[in-house]
């Protein structure tokens, strides 16, 4: 998925560059589904890795992706989906997924090691 296939020109829509490739980011996220480095991102973006790495960095600092170092690749964060919760309410009600949400960060109860049978 390359950038131009997905947004006309910005000079042409009076739009911002930077905020249309924040937008495409996470819709590349979306769509692949999986972390991704810098160079995945620009690659796959067609955009300049030095400009990929600062479109990364402020969403990150935000919390919208998380920064594993030592893999070096990106992930959105929990915050992303909630980004229009306003939008369907229902949807994000307690039967819907903040209990979803909620159920993922409870701690899981610890198991009794089995009985060994030697």
């Amino acid at each position: 998925m390359k950038a131009q296939e997905l947004s006309p020109c910005p000079e042409e829509t009076g739009v911002v560059k930077s905020a249309i490739r924040r937008l495409e980011i996470l819709e590349y996220f979306d769509e692949v589904q999986q972390p991704l480095n810098n160079v995945a991102v620009a690659t796959a973006l067609d955009y300049p890795q030095s400009s990929t790495a600062a479109l990364l960095r402020s969403p990150t600092t935000m919390g919208y992706l998380h920064y594993n170092s030592r893999k070096r690749a990106y992930v959105p964060t929990d915050r992303v989906p909630f980004l229009g919760s306003w939008i369907n309410p229902a949807l994000f009600e307690e039967a819907g997924l903040r209990s979803v949400f909620r159920s993922l960060h409870r701690p899981v109860p610890r198991r009794r090691p089995a009985a060994s049978w030697s």
